[in-house]
């Protein structure tokens, strides 16, 4: 009986040890989006940007959105003891079906990420989102910027 209870109370140690994996200081999730279970919040950095999501091959096209803004940068990585990873198309859809849900659209979806906009009822101050994974690792990026701007020809 002893030896039952140690051991149950072992693995409770370690499953809170899984459960509470602590994220990176001061780095919190995106509002728009929750985590997929199993990852832990490695790194975080905001600061203003341009995107140029791709929507022609040509990256100077006139059809390609070049938004400038405040870029949230989120870098997740996955916890070995949480099991088997999701591949690279499992997180992609979740980001698309989450920005769908709250009235986003899938703008471009590439072998490595996926730009998706939000209309300004579902989310005013952030457009525009894009998604790429490295190996065991998710990074995310997002834009917000009011309003949509194109790149402009130097004056």
């Amino acid at each position: 009986m002893r030896t039952r209870t140690v051991t149950a109370f072992l693995l409770l140690g370690l499953l809170s040890v899984t459960g509470w994996a602590a994220d990176a200081r001061g780095c919190k999730d995106h509002p728009l989006f929750t985590r997929m279970s199993g990852y832990q919040l490695a790194a975080c950095e905001k600061k203003f940007e341009q995107l140029v999501i791709k929507l022609d091959e040509d990256p100077d096209a006139a059809r390609n959105p070049h938004p400038e803004g405040d870029r949230s940068k989120s870098r997740y990585e996955w916890d070995d003891a949480a099991g088997t990873p999701p591949d690279f198309l499992q997180v992609l859809r979740n980001y698309q079906n989450a920005a769908t849900a709250r009235g986003g659209a899938v703008l471009a979806e590439h072998p490595r990420y996926t730009a998706l906009k939000f209309t300004p009822r579902a989310a005013p101050s952030t457009p525009a989102w894009r998604c790429s994974t490295k190996a065991e690792r998710s990074n995310c990026r997002c834009w917000s910027s009011r309003p949509w701007r194109r790149k402009s020809a130097p004056t």
